[in-house]
């Protein structure tokens, strides 16, 4: 490579000051530009763009990475035009700062265009900035709930149709999203599918022996939505919960405060369920490390099936026992009762059915299972692989 690439990365708060805690978005961008950043590839900074949602993250400038600058703004109604302008202002300048003479400068743009980007992204294509979107859901599927979230989704349905002709090239996580985008484009703009990604350092980093006391750990770990399909799993562990096996299901991450509230205020048997919160990375690798079987239990909504759940990734790069759902992209890349366990999604009695098959052989299925896990994690999710296919669509596109 003559000259390397200067990324500015959009929209999402990679780089910032988290403590740590890492959501499956952030673990994704990382994951692609750690790796150039260890090697010296890549110029990296961070623009992060947020709305009244999320204005106790704003004006973050402080990188948990040396040599990574980072700025998170945000606005406090649209309908205030100083906010709004102080906002543009400072995203402009950000990007006029971190844009580099006499090399590529590419905008890695997080998700879709919205209200938020628009002007930056038009902005920086003015400059001659290369732009790229990565895109992990169908934007078409969202599941709306308030009247904010269908405006934003109104508004984004309008900026949609304006990626053909802002972007250069555009990553997607699944077979879904690279059909919908083809079709979008008219296969005109450069499309890789680039699926979830694993840091294997985070797997190995962080072993952790198993606790020897007959106790059966199960573990979920992300959000809490209607995606998700949590409850079919709690439905699962209430069946379970007068049988004689010896179980805990252990739950990480977090999701919105209604969603969380009837999840953890109608649960039947809280004895059986630990719900650790929304965990630094580390805290988390070490817990993945630590259980026996992991849970990927998702709904059969349309919406689901569009994407590629991210944890599944790591279950299986920790070479666990899986208990998936049959959706998506899953059974492109995991086979039944050899590298999972798979179920139909919705069913809480297939799940039963899984871990009590699971429960049954946990000796055995630790070694085969874990293994094959394994070995697909490392045939198709590794990181460093999938950061360097991402480099080279970007050092193609900037040429």
């Amino acid at each position: 490579m003559s000259k390397k690439i200067n990324f500015i990365i959009l929209n999402i708060n990679a780089y910032g000051s988290y403590a740590g805690k890492d959501m499956a978005g952030t673990m994704r961008v990382k994951n692609f530009f750690n790796p150039l950043l260890e090697n010296k590839e890549a110029s990296v900074s961070n623009l992060a763009t947020l709305d009244l949602t999320c204005l106790e993250h704003n004006d973050f400038d402080k990188s948990e990475i040396k040599g990574v600058d980072c700025l998170s703004i945000g606005y406090t109604s649209i309908l205030k035009p100083l906010s709004v302008i102080r906002y543009l202002r400072k995203g402009i300048r950000f990007i006029r700062q971190h844009t580099k003479k006499d090399v590529p400068n590419i905008i890695y743009n997080y998700q879709y265009i919205d209200i938020r980007n628009f002007v930056f992204l038009v902005y920086a294509k003015m400059k001659g900035h290369k732009i790229v979107f990565d895109l992990v859901e169908d934007l078409n599927l969202l599941e709306v709930k308030t009247r904010k979230e269908k405006m934003h989704m109104i508004t984004s349905k309008i900026f949609l149709k304006m990626i053909p002709s802002i972007a250069d090239g555009i990553f997607v996580i699944s077979n879904h999203l690279l059909l919908l985008t083809n079709n979008l484009t008219k296969g005109k703009i450069p499309t890789l599918l680039l699926p979830v990604s694993v840091n294997f350092n985070n797997i190995e980093r962080f072993k952790t022996p198993k606790e020897q006391d007959g106790i059966i750990r199960l573990f979920y770990g992300g959000t809490f939505g209607n995606k998700d399909g949590l409850h079919y799993l709690l439905e699962a562990v209430d069946t379970l919960s007068a049988s004689a096996y010896r179980f805990k299901l252990i739950l990480s991450g977090k999701g919105e405060q209604a969603d969380m509230e009837s999840i953890m205020g109608n649960l039947k048997h809280p004895e059986l369920v630990d719900y650790k919160g929304f965990l630094t990375t580390e805290a988390y690798f070490t817990l993945l490390n630590s259980v026996d079987i992991c849970c990927m239990t998702r709904n059969n909504s349309a919406y689901a099936n569009a994407g590629f759940p991210f944890k599944l990734g790591e279950f299986l790069a920790a070479g666990k026992i899986i208990i998936a759902s049959r959706i998506g992209d899953v059974e492109k890349f995991v086979v039944h009762k050899e590298s999972a366990y798979l179920v139909t999604p919705s069913s809480t009695d297939d799940i039963v059915a899984a871990l009590t098959y699971c429960f049954d052989n946990l000796s055995s299925l630790s070694g085969t299972m874990g293994l094959k896990a394994r070995q697909v994690a490392e045939a198709n999710f590794d990181s460093a692989v999938l950061s360097k296919k991402m480099m080279e669509k970007c050092m193609q596109i900037s040429q």
